[in-house]
């Protein structure tokens, strides 16, 4: 038994160096272990927190994103708006332009209306003083040719200078009192109203004043 001891002492005492290396090394692992524990989890934390964060800011990208395409759409419509309101500026001022142009020319014919109109006016003045001495030209002087004529119905009543070629015969009441020739220098006869003349030939009669 003693030496059985003693033989088992020897074995442990040439290994003991291994064993004592063998030892520190399972110390080491497990304290790397116990220590792994610890230390893990922190990189994968400060990850998430990263992770978050970009997902965050990749949130609030999306958005101002969106808030952009928003905006820029808007823009966009404003533009369009604005297009038609210039256009509808430009159809304007080219109609304002007409307008104008339409207004010039009016003034421009009301103006030569007036001086027509006051043209008009002045030859109308000078043609009412002539009216009486046309009108007394025409009725002062009447050329008949052969008939039967009423005087105040025919021609205007009064003293006539008769000329002409033919013959005349003038009655009053139904009775015949003139019946002869017509003179070419003409000869004077009053005629009455309701008197009949009669030519047979041409006559002209011109009315003494």
């Amino acid at each position: 038994m003693e030496k059985d001891r003693d033989i088992i002492t020897v074995i442990t005492d040439s290994r003991r160096p291994y064993i004592i290396t063998a030892a520190a090394a399972a110390v080491l692992i497990a304290a790397a272990a116990f220590f792994a524990g610890f230390l893990i989890p922190k990189p994968i934390a400060a990850v998430n927190m990263k992770l978050s964060s970009y997902e965050k800011k990749n949130s609030e990208y999306i958005d101002a994103s969106d808030a952009y395409t928003a905006v820029e759409k808007e823009v966009n419509k404003l533009n369009s708006r604005l297009t038609e309101a210039q256009e509808q500026l430009d159809d304007f001022n080219q109609s304002r332009d007409s307008l104008d142009k339409i207004t010039e020319k009016n003034n421009q014919l009301q103006a030569q209306k007036e001086q027509l109109q006051n043209e008009i006016s002045a030859k109308k003045a000078v043609l009412d003083t002539l009216s009486p001495k046309a009108a007394k030209s025409v009725n002062s002087t009447v050329t008949l040719s052969s008939g039967r004529y009423t005087a105040g119905e025919n021609f205007v009543s009064g003293t006539y200078v008769i000329m002409g070629t033919g013959s005349i015969a003038i009655s009053s009441d139904g009775k015949a009192r003139v019946n002869k020739s017509l003179k070419s220098d003409g000869e004077k006869f009053t005629l009455n109203d309701g008197d009949i003349l009669k030519i047979d030939g041409n006559a002209k009669l011109i009315r003494e004043e």
